[in-house]
């Protein structure tokens, strides 16, 4: 299972790392439409079960982006109830001078 082989590797670090799904709700249509509702309600129980596993959050953490609204979609889909976990935020673009800033620090 993912969740081992990522925990396993890291639980001797002091680091935490991000995994940053973009897109997410266009994963969720893709997934939809090749494996129906079954195949979402799976795939987002693993999601909120790695979530919601305090000793693997305390190494790794997700990070879950879209340009179209995943609450949306997961209405559309009747699976709100695997995504109340989630915090919604939404992010502005970055001026042009503080992207060029934020490139040269990471």
């Amino acid at each position: 299972m993912i969740r081992d082989v990522l925990y396993e590797s890291l639980k001797l670090s002091e680091e935490t790392i991000i995994i940053a799904i973009d897109e997410f709700p266009d994963v969720l249509e893709k997934i939809s439409d090749e494996h129906g509702k079954r195949g979402v309600e799976q795939f987002l129980s693993g999601i909120r079960a790695l979530c919601q596993d305090p000793e693997f959050n305390e190494k790794v953490q997700f990070i879950l982006t879209g340009s179209i609204g995943l609450d949306t979609l997961a209405e559309k889909l009747a699976v709100t109830d695997l995504i109340n976990m989630l915090v919604n935020m939404s992010v502005r673009p970055f001026k042009r001078s503080s992207s060029r800033i934020y490139r040269l620090l990471h």
